[in-house]
Protein backbone atom coordinates (compact mmCIF):
# COMPACT_ATOMS: atom_id res chain seq x y z
CA UNK A 1 0.00 0.00 0.00
CA UNK A 2 1.02 3.55 -0.73
CA UNK A 3 0.37 6.18 1.93
CA UNK A 4 -1.37 8.53 -0.52
CA UNK A 5 -3.44 8.06 -3.66
CA UNK A 6 -5.06 10.27 -6.27
CA UNK A 7 -8.14 8.63 -7.79
CA UNK A 8 -9.10 10.55 -10.94
CA UNK A 9 -11.49 10.03 -13.83
CA UNK A 10 -15.02 10.94 -14.97
CA UNK A 11 -17.80 11.56 -12.48
CA UNK A 12 -19.94 8.59 -11.57
CA UNK A 13 -17.47 5.77 -12.25
CA UNK A 14 -16.98 4.61 -8.65
CA UNK A 15 -13.96 6.52 -7.33
CA UNK A 16 -15.54 7.24 -3.94
CA UNK A 17 -16.99 3.73 -3.80
CA UNK A 18 -13.55 2.21 -4.29
CA UNK A 19 -12.05 4.53 -1.65
CA UNK A 20 -14.62 3.39 0.91
CA UNK A 21 -14.22 -0.26 -0.12
CA UNK A 22 -10.47 0.05 0.33
CA UNK A 23 -11.02 1.56 3.79
CA UNK A 24 -13.19 -1.43 4.67
CA UNK A 25 -10.66 -3.95 3.33
CA UNK A 26 -7.86 -2.36 5.38
CA UNK A 27 -9.91 -2.62 8.57
CA UNK A 28 -12.23 -5.61 8.15
CA UNK A 29 -12.47 -7.74 11.30
CA UNK A 30 -13.20 -10.98 9.45
CA UNK A 31 -11.02 -10.89 6.33
CA UNK A 32 -7.32 -10.18 5.85
CA UNK A 33 -7.36 -8.85 2.28
CA UNK A 34 -10.96 -7.89 1.53
CA UNK A 35 -14.12 -6.64 3.24
CA UNK A 36 -16.91 -8.86 4.53
CA UNK A 37 -19.44 -5.98 4.59
CA UNK A 38 -20.91 -7.50 7.76
CA UNK A 39 -18.53 -6.90 10.66
CA UNK A 40 -18.80 -3.89 12.96
CA UNK A 41 -15.97 -2.07 11.18
CA UNK A 42 -17.44 -2.53 7.68
CA UNK A 43 -20.91 -1.51 8.83
CA UNK A 44 -19.60 1.64 10.51
CA UNK A 45 -17.73 2.65 7.36
CA UNK A 46 -20.83 2.03 5.24
CA UNK A 47 -22.84 4.16 7.67
CA UNK A 48 -20.14 6.86 7.65
CA UNK A 49 -19.69 6.81 11.43
CA UNK A 50 -16.36 5.02 11.85
CA UNK A 51 -14.17 7.16 14.16
CA UNK A 52 -10.98 6.48 12.15
CA UNK A 53 -12.34 7.07 8.64
CA UNK A 54 -12.54 10.79 7.85
CA UNK A 55 -14.07 12.46 4.80
CA UNK A 56 -13.32 16.02 3.74
CA UNK A 57 -15.98 17.50 1.46
CA UNK A 58 -16.59 20.90 -0.10
CA UNK A 59 -18.37 23.19 2.31
CA UNK A 60 -19.50 26.78 2.64
CA UNK A 61 -20.40 29.47 0.14
CA UNK A 62 -16.87 29.50 -1.27
CA UNK A 63 -17.40 25.93 -2.51
CA UNK A 64 -13.92 24.85 -1.46
CA UNK A 65 -12.10 22.41 0.77
CA UNK A 66 -10.66 24.86 3.28
CA UNK A 67 -7.35 25.08 5.09
CA UNK A 68 -9.23 24.60 8.37
CA UNK A 69 -10.46 21.21 7.16
CA UNK A 70 -6.95 20.16 6.17
CA UNK A 71 -5.59 21.29 9.54
CA UNK A 72 -8.19 19.11 11.24
CA UNK A 73 -7.05 16.20 9.04
CA UNK A 74 -3.48 16.83 10.17
CA UNK A 75 -4.56 16.81 13.79
CA UNK A 76 -6.57 13.62 13.42
CA UNK A 77 -3.97 11.73 11.42
CA UNK A 78 -1.42 12.16 14.19
CA UNK A 79 -3.72 10.75 16.87
CA UNK A 80 -3.64 7.08 17.81
CA UNK A 81 -6.45 5.14 16.09
CA UNK A 82 -9.51 4.49 18.24
CA UNK A 83 -10.18 1.05 16.80
CA UNK A 84 -8.88 0.79 13.21
CA UNK A 85 -5.74 -0.92 11.99
CA UNK A 86 -5.35 1.78 9.33
CA UNK A 87 -6.78 5.29 9.48
CA UNK A 88 -8.15 6.43 6.12
CA UNK A 89 -8.72 10.05 5.06
CA UNK A 90 -10.77 10.65 1.89
CA UNK A 91 -10.70 14.12 0.31
CA UNK A 92 -13.64 14.51 -2.05
CA UNK A 93 -13.34 16.93 -5.00
CA UNK A 94 -9.67 17.44 -4.25
CA UNK A 95 -9.46 19.90 -7.16
CA UNK A 96 -11.45 22.31 -4.99
CA UNK A 97 -8.87 22.55 -2.25
CA UNK A 98 -7.90 26.16 -1.79
CA UNK A 99 -4.27 26.85 -2.61
CA UNK A 100 -3.57 27.37 1.08
CA UNK A 101 -5.23 24.04 1.93
CA UNK A 102 -3.28 22.19 -0.77
CA UNK A 103 0.01 23.64 0.38
CA UNK A 104 -0.86 22.79 3.98
CA UNK A 105 -1.42 19.16 2.96
CA UNK A 106 2.01 18.81 1.31
CA UNK A 107 3.98 18.10 4.49
CA UNK A 108 1.57 15.35 5.54
CA UNK A 109 1.74 13.79 2.07
CA UNK A 110 5.54 13.80 2.27
CA UNK A 111 5.75 12.25 5.74
CA UNK A 112 2.45 10.54 6.60
CA UNK A 113 2.24 8.70 9.91
CA UNK A 114 2.40 4.92 9.83
CA UNK A 115 -0.85 3.01 9.47
CA UNK A 116 -2.59 5.85 7.63
CA UNK A 117 -3.75 6.32 4.04
CA UNK A 118 -4.88 9.55 2.34
CA UNK A 119 -7.04 9.26 -0.79
CA UNK A 120 -7.72 12.31 -2.96
CA UNK A 121 -10.66 12.04 -5.38
CA UNK A 122 -11.25 14.26 -8.39
CA UNK A 123 -12.81 14.35 -11.84
CA UNK A 124 -10.63 17.35 -12.72
CA UNK A 125 -7.01 16.33 -12.04
CA UNK A 126 -5.70 19.27 -14.08
CA UNK A 127 -6.94 21.55 -11.27
CA UNK A 128 -4.95 19.74 -8.56
CA UNK A 129 -1.61 21.33 -7.72
CA UNK A 130 1.27 19.49 -9.44
CA UNK A 131 3.14 19.35 -6.13
CA UNK A 132 0.19 17.49 -4.59
CA UNK A 133 -0.17 15.10 -7.54
CA UNK A 134 3.52 14.26 -7.52
CA UNK A 135 3.28 13.02 -3.94
CA UNK A 136 0.42 10.61 -4.64
CA UNK A 137 0.18 7.30 -6.44
CA UNK A 138 -2.18 8.15 -9.30
CA UNK A 139 -4.97 5.76 -10.29
CA UNK A 140 -6.95 6.63 -13.42
CA UNK A 141 -10.58 5.50 -13.76
CA UNK A 142 -12.09 4.96 -17.21
CA UNK A 143 -15.67 5.84 -18.25
CA UNK A 144 -18.32 3.19 -17.73
CA UNK A 145 -19.58 1.31 -20.77
CA UNK A 146 -22.76 2.81 -22.24
CA UNK A 147 -24.85 -0.26 -21.36
CA UNK A 148 -23.78 -0.01 -17.70
CA UNK A 149 -24.56 3.71 -17.57
CA UNK A 150 -27.94 3.16 -19.22
CA UNK A 151 -28.95 0.54 -16.65
CA UNK A 152 -27.92 2.72 -13.72
CA UNK A 153 -29.77 5.78 -15.04
CA UNK A 154 -32.94 3.79 -15.79
CA UNK A 155 -32.86 2.53 -12.20
CA UNK A 156 -33.41 6.17 -11.18
CA UNK A 157 -36.79 6.21 -12.89
CA UNK A 158 -36.05 7.84 -16.24
CA UNK A 159 -37.77 6.74 -19.42
CA UNK A 160 -35.53 4.86 -21.83
CA UNK A 161 -35.10 7.77 -24.30
CA UNK A 162 -34.24 10.17 -21.48
CA UNK A 163 -31.94 7.62 -19.86
CA UNK A 164 -30.14 7.06 -23.16
CA UNK A 165 -29.61 10.82 -23.57
CA UNK A 166 -28.22 11.14 -20.03
CA UNK A 167 -26.06 8.03 -20.44
CA UNK A 168 -24.46 9.44 -23.56
CA UNK A 169 -24.13 12.86 -21.93
CA UNK A 170 -22.08 11.57 -19.03
CA UNK A 171 -21.81 8.82 -16.46
CA UNK A 172 -24.36 7.40 -14.09
CA UNK A 173 -24.50 10.41 -11.76
CA UNK A 174 -25.18 13.25 -14.22
CA UNK A 175 -26.21 16.21 -12.08
CA UNK A 176 -29.54 17.73 -13.05
CA UNK A 177 -31.10 21.03 -12.03
CA UNK A 178 -33.19 20.54 -8.86
CA UNK A 179 -36.70 19.37 -9.59
CA UNK A 180 -35.94 18.20 -13.12
CA UNK A 181 -35.48 14.53 -12.28
CA UNK A 182 -37.93 12.59 -14.39
CA UNK A 183 -39.85 15.70 -15.52
CA UNK A 184 -39.52 17.47 -18.85
CA UNK A 185 -35.89 16.60 -19.46
CA UNK A 186 -35.97 17.05 -23.24
CA UNK A 187 -38.06 20.23 -22.98
CA UNK A 188 -35.54 21.71 -20.59
CA UNK A 189 -32.42 20.84 -22.57
CA UNK A 190 -34.02 22.12 -25.78
CA UNK A 191 -34.94 25.37 -24.03
CA UNK A 192 -31.23 25.74 -23.20
CA UNK A 193 -30.35 25.39 -26.88
CA UNK A 194 -33.11 27.87 -27.83
CA UNK A 195 -31.84 30.40 -25.28
CA UNK A 196 -28.44 30.43 -26.92
CA UNK A 197 -29.97 30.86 -30.36
CA UNK A 198 -32.21 33.77 -29.40
CA UNK A 199 -30.37 36.18 -31.70
CA UNK A 200 -29.60 38.56 -28.84
CA UNK A 201 -26.04 39.51 -28.07
CA UNK A 202 -26.50 39.20 -24.32
CA UNK A 203 -28.65 36.86 -22.30
CA UNK A 204 -31.51 38.78 -20.75
CA UNK A 205 -31.41 39.60 -17.04
CA UNK A 206 -34.43 37.37 -16.47
CA UNK A 207 -32.93 34.30 -18.13
CA UNK A 208 -33.71 31.06 -16.30
CA UNK A 209 -30.03 30.15 -16.72
CA UNK A 210 -28.96 32.71 -14.12
CA UNK A 211 -31.33 31.29 -11.50
CA UNK A 212 -29.84 27.81 -11.71
CA UNK A 213 -27.71 26.16 -9.07
CA UNK A 214 -24.13 25.26 -9.89
CA UNK A 215 -25.34 21.71 -10.70
CA UNK A 216 -27.85 23.23 -13.12
CA UNK A 217 -25.20 25.33 -14.80
CA UNK A 218 -22.98 22.28 -15.18
CA UNK A 219 -25.87 20.54 -16.92
CA UNK A 220 -26.43 23.54 -19.21
CA UNK A 221 -22.75 23.51 -20.20
CA UNK A 222 -22.91 19.77 -20.83
CA UNK A 223 -25.93 20.28 -23.11
CA UNK A 224 -24.13 22.96 -25.14
CA UNK A 225 -21.00 20.83 -25.40
CA UNK A 226 -23.09 17.85 -26.55
CA UNK A 227 -24.60 19.93 -29.38
CA UNK A 228 -21.30 20.98 -30.94
CA UNK A 229 -19.83 17.57 -30.25
CA UNK A 230 -22.75 15.96 -32.18
CA UNK A 231 -22.15 18.22 -35.19
CA UNK A 232 -18.46 17.34 -35.07
CA UNK A 233 -18.98 13.56 -34.96
CA UNK A 234 -21.49 13.69 -37.82
CA UNK A 235 -19.10 15.83 -39.85
CA UNK A 236 -16.41 13.20 -39.14
CA UNK A 237 -18.60 10.53 -40.73
CA UNK A 238 -20.08 8.84 -37.65
CA UNK A 239 -23.56 7.36 -37.82
CA UNK A 240 -26.68 8.53 -35.93
CA UNK A 241 -25.99 6.04 -33.13
CA UNK A 242 -23.06 8.19 -32.00
CA UNK A 243 -25.25 11.29 -31.55
CA UNK A 244 -26.32 12.43 -28.08
CA UNK A 245 -29.19 14.73 -29.16
CA UNK A 246 -30.92 12.06 -31.25
CA UNK A 247 -34.27 13.86 -30.95
CA UNK A 248 -32.80 16.59 -33.22
CA UNK A 249 -30.83 14.46 -35.65
CA UNK A 250 -32.31 16.22 -38.68
CA UNK A 251 -31.12 19.65 -37.55
CA UNK A 252 -27.70 18.30 -36.70
CA UNK A 253 -27.28 16.75 -40.14
CA UNK A 254 -28.25 20.05 -41.75
CA UNK A 255 -25.64 21.90 -39.68
CA UNK A 256 -22.63 19.66 -40.19
CA UNK A 257 -21.67 21.25 -43.51
CA UNK A 258 -22.03 24.81 -42.18
CA UNK A 259 -18.96 24.57 -39.96
CA UNK A 260 -15.34 23.74 -40.49
CA UNK A 261 -13.57 21.39 -38.10
CA UNK A 262 -11.61 24.38 -36.80
CA UNK A 263 -14.80 26.33 -36.02
CA UNK A 264 -16.33 23.38 -34.15
CA UNK A 265 -13.16 22.85 -32.14
CA UNK A 266 -13.19 26.57 -31.27
CA UNK A 267 -16.81 26.43 -30.12
CA UNK A 268 -16.19 23.34 -27.99
CA UNK A 269 -13.15 24.97 -26.43
CA UNK A 270 -15.17 28.08 -25.55
CA UNK A 271 -17.87 25.97 -23.91
CA UNK A 272 -15.22 24.19 -21.84
CA UNK A 273 -13.72 27.55 -20.89
CA UNK A 274 -17.13 28.52 -19.53
CA UNK A 275 -17.18 25.32 -17.49
CA UNK A 276 -13.80 26.25 -16.03
CA UNK A 277 -15.07 29.75 -15.13
CA UNK A 278 -18.15 28.36 -13.36
CA UNK A 279 -16.04 25.88 -11.39
CA UNK A 280 -13.75 28.74 -10.35
CA UNK A 281 -16.77 30.73 -9.11
CA UNK A 282 -16.51 33.45 -11.75
CA UNK A 283 -19.90 35.16 -11.99
CA UNK A 284 -22.26 33.11 -14.16
CA UNK A 285 -23.65 36.19 -15.92
CA UNK A 286 -20.17 37.21 -17.00
CA UNK A 287 -19.22 33.67 -18.03
CA UNK A 288 -22.39 32.88 -19.99
CA UNK A 289 -22.65 36.31 -21.61
CA UNK A 290 -19.07 35.99 -22.82
CA UNK A 291 -19.89 32.57 -24.26
CA UNK A 292 -23.06 33.89 -25.87
CA UNK A 293 -21.20 36.68 -27.67
CA UNK A 294 -18.74 34.16 -29.10
CA UNK A 295 -21.53 31.84 -30.25
CA UNK A 296 -23.79 34.44 -31.84
CA UNK A 297 -23.38 34.41 -35.60
CA UNK A 298 -21.33 31.22 -35.52
CA UNK A 299 -23.63 28.59 -34.17
CA UNK A 300 -27.20 27.90 -35.21
CA UNK A 301 -28.68 25.86 -32.38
Amino acid sequence: MSHSYLFFGPEGVGKALLAETLAKALNCLNMADDSCDKCASCVKIDNKNHPDIMRLEVEGKKDTVSIEQVRELERQINLKPYEARTKVFIIMEADKMSEAAANCLLKTLEEPPKNSVIILITSRPENVLPTVKSRCKQIQFEPLELSARLGLVMDKGFLKEEALFLSKLGNADVSLPPGLEGKGLFEYKNSVLTEFNSGKTLLEEGSFIFSESKEGMRFIISVLASWFRDILVLKSGAGPGAVINSDRIGELRALKDKFSFEELEFLLEEVQNTRFCIERNIGPKLAFNDLKMKLVGKADI
